[in-house]
């Protein structure tokens, strides 16, 4: 009997190791592609406070040291507050349109301190919106005395690459990037002689996952590797950028990690945290979120700018520079 009992636990060890190193529940490309297609049209609009920030934090003197900037300003702790709102996220079609990867209507504020080489600090703001119709931006900083700067015009082009916000941890990093270029639910569906699913279960960064690599055309080596949850319905949790190295293998240059995930909705997940890291840059990208809202509907006023007293503001389109007066 106690050989029966200790045969039965080795047993159920032994599938419980098998199950943790095999997908059981079997997905196929075709399913994937229809899975991340419902993920990305699964938001119409989003708004994200964040802390974004820099580990180690830049020093003033490493950055002049190092990227040979005199005058550079260092972000204080290397934390920036940030706020994003945009509406029309499941529009964002083509990385390489004429305006880019872009969705319908897009703010984004930045906050935060700087220090000078003389240790002084001050805070500093800045806020692009694209409403839909015009470009606004608005920036207040500057020593000794704080200046407000606006302008108006007809360029969509944002300072911030959306693939440095938490939208680029998300299933809709593929459409934001120009490696890629398009959705991942239609490189999933169009490419799938260029593509290689490896159902092998494996844990990043206590997720559990099975990995997607994305393949050259011609010689068939994997350029990106993306890493999707299992138990966060094929959410993806780390984007590898690959290149190949001399000894024939191919090495990460560039790891995007998701650190932790938030529902967000019925079978639907956020990233909260998330890390970049770099080969060459010996520091990590880093952020954390502190509210996720999606779907409220938001509209044209909630991405106005309001330019307070005193800022000079230049208007592009109407051909006019003029100072806000105060009511």
């Amino acid at each position: 009997m106690r050989y029966l009992n200790n045969l039965y636990k080795y047993i159920v060890f032994a599938m419980s190791v098998f199950m943790v190193t095999q997908n059981i529940y079997a997905v196929t490309i075709e399913e994937l592609s229809t899975i991340c297609q419902e993920m990305e049209s699964a938001v119409s609009d989003i708004s994200l406070e964040y802390e974004w920030y820099n580990i180690p934090p830049w020093t003033v003197e490493e950055g002049e040291a190092k990227l040979g900037l005199s005058g550079f300003l260092a972000i204080k702790d290397g934390v920036e507050r940030i706020k994003l709102s945009a509406e029309g996220l499941s529009s964002i079609r083509d990385a390489n349109s004429k305006d880019g990867p872009f969705p319908s209507k897009l703010l984004i504020e930045t906050s935060g301190s700087v220090v000078d080489k003389h240790k002084r600090t001050w805070e500093y703001m800045r806020v692009n919106s694209y409403d839909g119709k015009k470009m606004t931006r608005f920036q207040n900083d500057g020593w000794p005395t704080r200046k407000s700067e606006g302008n108006i015009s007809n360029n969509k082009h944002f300072d911030l690459p959306l693939t440095l916000t938490p939208l680029g941890f998300t299933v809709l990093r593929p459409s934001l990037s120009k490696i890629t270029g398009k959705p991942f639910s239609v490189i999933l569906k169009e490419d799938q002689n260029n593509i290689r699913l490896d159902e092998t279960i494996q844990n990043i960064n206590g997720f559990n996952v099975i990995c997607i690599e994305l393949l050259e055309s011609m010689r068939k080596n994997p350029y990106m590797r993306i890493y999707l949850s299992t138990n966060h319905g094929y959410t993806p949790v780390r984007y590898e950028y690959l290149q190949g190295s001399k000894s024939g293998s191919v090495e990460a240059t560039i790891t995007v990690d998701v650190q932790a995930l938030e529902r967000v909705y019925e079978k639907l997940w956020f990233p909260s945290s998330g890390t970049i890291t770099t080969k060459a840059s010996e520091r990590i990208d880093a952020y954390a979120a502190n509210k996720i809202v999606i779907n409220q509907g938001l509209a044209e006023k909630d991405f106005k700018v309001e330019f307070p007293a005193g800022t000079i503001v230049r208007d592009e389109i109407q051909k006019k520079e003029y100072v806000v007066k105060a009511e």
